[in-house]
């Protein structure tokens, strides 16, 4: 037989699961769209873009960091055949989130996403050198690594 304080106990458990499959259905019916063709990602791409560099422009990083996470996500889903059309944009978004994280102070972000677009095909050593959204990195053995890479 089950005690009061043992059914107390597993009502908190169920209630407590279910808020946490509420918060997680939510967060799923937010999510964008699943974009299929090239046109509709093209045109998705050059709203998140015109956004991101609004975002920026008022240096309000965390949202243009934001921004560029949600159309990665987009990118990830996207079939093969027309993720191909946007393979550079994915470097650059790594380049910019690493931009983006070393202005706001979030150095090991900053690294991961370098480390990422370098792993991607970045090669512009010169203007890594010398971006200066970039200078919270430069003794960093692991963005030092990265400029070797390139």
């Amino acid at each position: 037989m089950i005690k009061t304080t043992q059914l107390r106990i597993m009502k908190k458990y169920f209630l407590t699961a279910l808020l946490c499959l509420s918060v997680i259905v939510i967060s799923f019916a937010q999510q964008q769209p699943i974009i299929t063709n090239t046109q509709a990602f093209e045109d998705y791409t050059n709203k998140v873009d015109a956004d991101r560099q609004a975002a920026s422009d008022k240096k309000n990083f965390l949202r243009a960091e934001t921004l560029l996470k949600q159309w990665l996500r987009g990118y990830d889903a996207l079939p093969d055949s027309v993720k191909r059309n946007f393979k550079d944009l994915e470097l650059s978004s790594y380049y910019n989130i690493a931009c983006y994280n070393a202005l706001l102070g979030n150095k090991k972000e900053a690294l991961s996403a370098f480390e990422k677009c370098v792993s991607l095909g970045y090669s512009n050593y010169k203007n890594a050198v010398n971006d200066a959204d970039l200078e919270g990195l430069r003794k960093a053995r692991r963005y030092l690594s990265s400029l070797e890479a390139i």
